[in-house]
């Protein structure tokens, strides 16, 4: 998975440029391949590289807080838990954030 990471974020890499600036889509319909459709489509009706920039830079936006609240709780419940209780609370609250940020993400789906 990491390999379809770096090949979407690395527009350097020869198969960019024979792809004319387009994500490469696996065909396997998971989330990776659904949002290198997204941002393909986008590209598409902006120019090679404007729409894609302004898509991504709305997405790490949009990312960017919840993303840090699940790292601070994370990080709060291994300096100051008391037992199996404070893990699990924050477990439980991390697992329901994570939810709320996967309902948000498909609004880019």
């Amino acid at each position: 998975m990491l390999n379809r990471v770096d090949a979407m974020t690395t527009p350097r890499r020869p198969s960019w440029r024979r792809s004319r600036g387009r994500l490469p889509v696996a065909g396997t319909g998971d989330e990776l391949d659904r949002l290198a459709v997204h941002l393909n489509a986008c590209s598409a009706h902006r120019g090679p590289h404007g729409g894609l920039k302004e898509v991504s830079d709305n997405i790490a936006h949009d990312l960017k807080t919840p993303l840090t609240r699940l790292r601070n709780r994370c990080e709060q419940a291994l300096r100051g838990s008391k037992g199996d209780s404070d893990y699990r609370a924050a477990l439980e609250t991390t697992i329901a954030e994570s939810d709320e940020l996967i309902r948000h993400l498909t609004r880019y789906s």
